[in-house]
Formats: C-alpha cells, sequence, structure tokens
C-alpha cells in the first residue's frame, strides 16, 4: 500500500502532476492528478476505459494493457 499512501503523498508534495498505478492482475487502472490544491481520482478496471488528457492525451482499456 506504499503506492497508495506514502508516494502518493510524497509526490503530491514534490509537484508531481499525475501518477497513475496499474494492477496487471485485476486488471485495473487508477489515475491520480493534481491540479493545485484539487485532487482527481478515476479508477478503471477490465474493458472499462477511460480518457486521460496529461501527460498525453489517451483512451485506455487495462484489459489491453496486459498480455492473455
Amino acid at each position: 500500500m506504499i503506492d497508495q499512501g506514502s508516494k502518493r503523498l510524497a509526490y503530491r508534495a514534490v509537484g508531481v502532476g499525475a501518477y497513475w498505478m496499474a494492477d496487471p492482475f485485476t486488471p485495473s487502472l487508477t489515475v491520480v492528478r493534481w491540479d493545485g490544491d484539487d485532487e482527481h481520482e478515476a479508477h478503471v478496471a477490465g474493458d472499462e476505459s477511460i480518457h486521460v488528457d496529461w501527460p498525453a492525451d489517451l483512451d485506455l482499456r487495462p484489459s489491453d494493457l496486459v498480455a492473455t
């Protein structure tokens, strides 16, 4: 849980703009983006899709990120 706790807080503290956590076993993807004091988090799993616009403009599905 370091990725969702202390690492996440440390990244925010030093100004990292976004943080992605991928779980290849589920498969799932959690995307966290910071905008000043605001924090936005989205989570998708399997064949669900997510659109991100930072650091690149992408449409992603966790199931496409793992080998079957």
